[in-house]
């Protein structure tokens, strides 16, 4: 059964974001900035779904999991203790789609991307609580198929079927090319480790990524 998480609060930090923006309260960006943010906190509405599904069949390089085979030699191993995994999508929620920007302004679409982030993180950090809470996950790492890691991009594709019309419900789309819509958007599997791992550690962008010291791991 799919679990759906819609009522999570973005919690958005405006002087946290200032400070990570480096925008100074006398800059001519500061009213800009203010003005978007205020538009972002009043439709922010991360959005996450948790899937428990039985380990079917497991190899060294593979495992069998809701009807799909997952390649990954990592997933497998860091997996070998338990008889399930959780499958989970984690998004900034399709909200912000209704925040109109120019084409041209690069600023403020960065600017926006950053706080749509911040909501991702915000609904990955309630998955976390939630398989702390319910699956006494005390140390858990998330595996995300990505270009540059042990678990090919393609098998998004495999993650989405097992989780079924709950993306659908929590408004995350995949495309032909395994692009997630919100792009600010993770999916993959959660497993409870007994040793210390991040997979930070296998990734071929762990000297250049900004994400390796989150609340998440690439995969």
């Amino acid at each position: 059964m799919v679990r759906i998480f819609s009522d999570i609060i973005a919690e958005l930090d405006f002087e946290k974001l200032l400070d990570q923006l480096k925008i100074q309260p006398d800059s001519p960006e500061y009213e800009e900035f203010s003005a978007l943010f205020a538009q972002a906190a009043a439709v922010a509405a991360p959005k996450a779904l948790l899937k428990k599904t039985p380990v079917t069949a497991r190899t060294e390089e593979s495992i069998c999991a809701g009807g799909v085979e997952l390649n990954s030699r990592i997933l497998s191993s860091k997996s070998a203790g338990s008889d399930y995994v959780l499958f989970f999508a984690a998004t900034c929620g399709q909200e912000f789609d209704r925040i109109k920007i120019g084409e041209d302004d690069f600023l403020a679409s960065y600017w926006l991307d950053v706080i749509k982030e911040e909501c991702m993180t915000r609904a990955f950090s309630h998955i976390q609580k939630h398989t702390k809470e319910v699956y006494n996950y005390t140390r858990s790492v998330s595996l995300c198929p990505s270009d540059a890691g042990s678990w090919p991009l393609h098998e998004l594709k495999h993650v989405f079927s097992v989780l079924g019309q709950g993306t659908g419900e929590i408004g995350l789309e995949l495309s032909e090319y395994c692009f997630m819509k919100p792009n600010k958007s993770l999916c993959g599997v959660v497993v409870n480790i007994q040793d210390h791992f991040e997979a930070c550690q296998i990734c071929d962008c762990r000297d250049k990524c900004t994400r390796k010291n989150s609340a998440h791991n690439c995969g």
